[in-house]
């Protein structure tokens, strides 16, 4: 019985290296752009220093944000298939609104105190890296969310068969021990592991479960052949109604003030935005979401209404239990729903996961690095290791250089930010890849991350109207954190690399001559 327990271990170690070094990699860009993308409201505030500062304890009108859209948009959109209308909150200070014309996708933003339109500098913002924790970049969408689905299965995979493979996992997690090679790396792994562990299970499990009909459609397929049937079902599962045709009868549209009003009064809570779908005909309808900040659910209650009469009718809210339970999945991996201490909880979480992540890499290298054979096989892994667990710091930090120095003008500014990012990434794995001495590639790494991490806040005196000091009296502090992270950051990888040396200097013990 014993042996085939220690056999059983031993497959399920096999299976948890495997499948956690084939996917790490990969897994850390995730773990990465998905924790950034808890605060990527801020991200896109500090990105954006035009727009106004989200004030402490702010309300705005949202009927009054309403009505000012509807006079700008019959101007602007009138012939537009629809528009999208989205009303500040506490982590976004503007109102914007979203129409597709003749010249594509094409937007508008409103600073809601002042009723003013504001031009902030084109960029991607956080939603940057929102998009490309799940689907990538480069890549057709599908190809993106495919790649990321099987990555995910393989973390889901290698974390149950590590808990299975540690079965001192909760005494390991109190033990360190430093300057001890692989054991240290090890005993990192096992903290970061066993610390987050919940965490982990539940964002690796609700992240297959967010694009579950994409990775296995043929229950939905089965259950309804028809393919309006199965857009339907797919609708009332995500929450999202279908809208309906115009009939091509002019039709004045009705007071969307009345519309928010009504919605806001009935919830007791503020609408987060709001889509009218062929706005000036007849069949046009009217779709009001509450903010969805407090509620686990990602699912949003809605109240449909026609567009020319203000008449209600429908009001949907997650009622089945599949709907209920899709709903807090989504609700739980994306955060939405968390405060701000929360908010902090998750992004100290999501940076664990990839201390987790980053850790189980060295381990594996550490482990083989005086072993025999696999020479080519090592100097891989070590050079995906430095362009992945450096590289992909350096790119991000590149992509938020690149938005302070680029011209605030340059046509397809966004896209010029993005090929940053993938060209300082590129560098890294051409330097780690060049560098004869993997060791020395990692210091110089980590001395450009520290020298970006320092340079960027420097960076804000570019931009005129952005003022730390300022900002900070007037206690706005979701640009300023993102300064203060940096800063923080810095301090943290010199403190570590300080310590490396140190180790390093203490491992040569002085030759003692005889007298």
């Amino acid at each position: 019985m014993a042996s085939t327990k220690r056999s059983v271990r031993r497959n399920m170690a096999q299976l948890h290296t495997w499948c956690g070094l084939l996917a790490a990699w990969l897994l850390f860009a995730v773990f990465l752009t998905g924790t950034l993308s808890y605060f990527k409201e801020s991200i896109s505030l500090w990105m954006q220093p035009e727009l106004p500062s989200v004030a402490a304890n702010a309300e705005w009108d949202n009927r009054r944000l309403a009505d000012y859209w509807q006079h700008y948009l019959t101007e602007h959109a009138s012939t537009a298939r629809s528009w999208q209308i989205t009303f500040p909150n506490e982590r976004m200070s503007v109102s914007t609104a979203v129409w597709f014309g003749q010249d594509g996708r094409e937007q508008s933003v409103l600073d809601p105190t002042t009723l003013t339109l504001v031009t902030p500098r084109e960029t991607h913002g956080g939603d940057f890296f929102y998009r490309f924790h799940f689907q990538l970049h480069h890549l057709p969408a599908v190809y993106g969310r495919w790649l990321i689905g099987i990555a995910t299965m393989m973390m889901f995979v290698a974390i149950i068969s590590g808990v299975i493979t540690h079965k001192k996992i909760l005494r390991d997690f109190f033990a360190f021990r430093p300057q001890k090679g692989a054991r240290s790396w090890l005993d990192a792994h096992n903290a970061f592991s066993v610390l987050t562990l919940p965490f982990q299970l539940m964002i690796t499990y609700t992240g297959l479960i967010t694009l579950m009909s994409l990775y296995m459609p043929w229950g939905v397929e089965r259950a309804f052949p028809d393919a309006d049937a199965r857009r339907q079902a797919t609708s009332e599962l995500h929450a999202f109604p279908l809208s309906d045709s115009a009939t091509g009868q002019p039709a004045a549209l009705y007071a969307l003030s009345e519309l928010v009003g009504d919605a806001e009064a009935h919830w007791h809570k503020p609408v987060q935005s709001l889509r009218v779908s062929h706005p000036g005909y007849a069949g046009a309808r009217a779709v009001v979401w509450q903010s969805a900040h407090e509620a686990l659910s990602a699912h949003r209650p809605q109240r449909i209404y026609e567009a020319s009469s203000g008449a209600l009718l429908a009001e949907t809210q997650s009622q089945r239990v599949d709907e209920q339970a899709h709903g807090v999945m989504v609700g739980l991996h994306a955060g939405r729903f968390a405060n701000w201490g929360m908010r902090w909880i998750y992004f100290a979480l999501g940076a664990a996961g990839c201390g987790m992540v980053a850790t189980g890499l060295l381990l594996w290298t550490s482990k083989r690095k005086h072993k025999k054979g696999g020479v080519v096989g090592m100097w891989c892994v070590e050079r995906l290791n430095i362009a992945t667990l450096a590289g992909m710091p350096i790119a991000v930090l590149a992509f938020f250089a690149s938005n302070r120095l680029l011209p605030v003008a340059l046509s397809g500014r966004a896209q010029w930010e993005i090929h940053f990012f993938f060209a300082a990434w590129l560098l890294a794995l051409l330097h780690a890849v060049l560098r004869r001495s993997a060791s020395q590639a990692w210091r110089e790494q980590l001395t450009l991350i520290v020298i970006l991490l320092l340079c960027l806040p420097m960076l804000n005196l570019l931009v005129p109207s952005y003022r730390v000091l300022g900002e900070l009296a007037a206690g706005n502090w979701q640009r300023v954190s993102v300064d203060l992270m940096c800063l923080v950051g810095a301090l943290i990888i010199v403190w570590q690399m300080k310590r490396a040396a140190k180790k390093a200097s203490t491992r040569v013990q002085p030759i003692q001559v005889a007298s």
